[in-house]
């Protein structure tokens, strides 16, 4: 719905509230007081990083489930002090064993791997999304996944 991007990106922008009504898979139908942070494109599809009124923290919600959205006069509170947003992870990936020899070697060659790892920094926020779509990349002829998570030794 293009009045509801238009309504959150100037919320973003502006630093204003939201009072929404959306829609989600654990809740179902609810009436939500947000501050939204970020705009974030993750797992195919939108998501807005937000300060939760109700729920009295940090939430990601998916753009395309806001069904309804008007601006708020609650006070809006920025994302300082949400420590997944502002923590970075290391996330830990390799070629997948069950590939051919040769699409092992061009993932290394085009990542420029060391030791056979690739490592993606990123905000502990979004590591769930980066690494479900790592882990569902899949190899267009061989049909197997191309990379497959390991934990890095420390």
């Amino acid at each position: 719905d293009k009045y509801v991007i238009r309504v959150v990106t100037e919320a973003i922008q502006h630093h204003k509230t939201l009072q929404l009504y959306y829609h989600s898979k654990a809740d179902g139908f609810e009436h939500l007081t947000i501050a939204p942070q970020h705009l974030i494109y993750a797992s195919k599809r939108y998501h807005i990083r937000a300060f939760c009124f109700q729920k009295n923290k940090p939430v990601d919600l998916v753009l395309s489930r806001m069904l309804e959205v008007e601006f708020s006069d609650q006070l809006w509170i920025s994302s300082a002090e949400d420590e997944e947003w502002n923590t970075s992870v290391e996330l830990h990936f390799m070629p997948n064993p069950d590939l051919p020899e040769l699409v092992r070697q061009t993932l290394l060659l085009d990542f420029r791997l060391k030791n056979n790892i690739y490592t993606l920094t990123v905000r502990k926020a979004l590591a769930f999304y980066i690494a479900r779509d790592m882990e569902n990349q899949l190899d267009w002829k061989y049909k197997v996944p191309l990379w497959l998570p390991i934990k890095k030794q420390d």
